[in-house]
């Protein structure tokens, strides 16, 4: 078993719960690209917050196949997690639901025989590798190593 933690950024919000309530939002409005996606975020969250990250050196890490959300007896494989090339600490969670491509950065830590995914930054992104990414993933790994320096203040913060 493990827990996924919305932790309140460098900027002061829980992001990545902020946008996913947008990507529902959406999703509400009749959006069904958004439909897809908000219905593959909650279930793709779901599986890895109860299983153990891997943290080798391989590129794409976990996959995952659900039934295509208006297809049910075609399945569908997403590589859901992908480690970060620049910072070994810091994980990507994806969807990727043409035209949509979400991003919820993240790193593990285990507690009390858990593993704990913090979830940090987050974004909607619509090309192969935007700058913001970059950033989102040092800004992920500045909170990672915060984090280490006094993980029970932090674990009491943010949850």
């Amino acid at each position: 078993m493990g827990k996924l933690i919305f932790v309140t950024n460098l900027s002061g919000i829980k992001e990545v719960k902020e946008d996913i309530a947008d990507i529902v939002a959406k999703a509400n409005a009749g959006d069904t690209a958004y439909q897809a996606v908000a219905m593959y975020i909650a279930q793709a969250l779901e599986y890895v917050k109860d299983i153990d990250i891997p943290t080798g050196d391989n590129a794409y890490l976990l996959g995952w196949n659900a039934p295509h959300i208006w297809e049910p007896d075609r399945t569908l494989t997403f590589h859901i997690v992908k480690k970060a090339v620049s910072q070994p600490s810091v994980f990507e969670f994806r969807i990727n639901w043409n035209p949509l491509y979400f991003r919820a950065l993240f790193f593990v830590d285990d507690v009390d025989q858990e593993q704990y995914k913090f979830l940090v930054r987050s974004l909607m992104k619509d090309e192969k590798n935007p700058p913001e990414l970059q950033q989102k993933i040092n800004e992920t790994e500045l909170v990672a190593m915060m984090y280490k320096t006094n993980p029970s203040r932090y674990l009491k913060e943010w949850s």
